[in-house]
């Protein structure tokens, strides 16, 4: 799915992104691991309120995720390595988001969180990158991220 430019009432406008698809291990992953490695959400507005981020799983698996969000490009952790932030990095995170809002497709699961984080970056860059919570096993390509930013 493409980006989509909403214009509301106010002049308050939308963006949705496209799906991110992180490349994933598809063996089981460990508590505090990287899931994936850095994604550059493309196209971001370079101000705005992030006001939803949802998260699809067509794997099923009932784990939290952490996700974390960079106001520029991180130096990034391996995926299915320990997630530990550099000291550089942790200057860069805008905030945490803690998924743990699924609801149940049957087939998959789908968390959606409403953060309400303002940002703003002169690069127009905005980065995430996510962490177990659990022990979860994703089949390859299974998580899909979205991002909502009001600007």
């Amino acid at each position: 799915m493409n980006e989509v430019k909403l214009a509301m009432p106010n002049n308050v406008r939308i963006w949705r992104s496209p799906a991110i698809t992180p490349v994933l291990d598809t063996d089981a992953y460990s508590a505090v691991d990287a899931i994936g490695t850095k994604q550059q959400v493309s196209g971001a507005p370079s101000m705005g309120i992030i006001r939803a981020i949802t998260i699809s799983d067509d794997s099923d698996q009932a784990s939290d995720i952490n996700l974390w969000v960079f106001d520029s490009e991180p130096a990034g952790i391996a995926d299915d390595a320990n997630f530990a932030l550099t000291d550089a990095d942790l200057q860069k995170v805008i905030d945490l988001v803690v998924g743990d809002t699924r609801r149940d497709g049957i087939n998959g699961l789908v968390t959606v969180e409403y953060p309400n984080i303002p940002y703003k970056n002169e690069s127009g860059e905005l980065w995430f990158q996510m962490a177990c919570v659990g022990t979860p096993t994703y089949a390859a390509n299974a998580l899909n991220v979205r991002f909502v930013i009001e600007y």
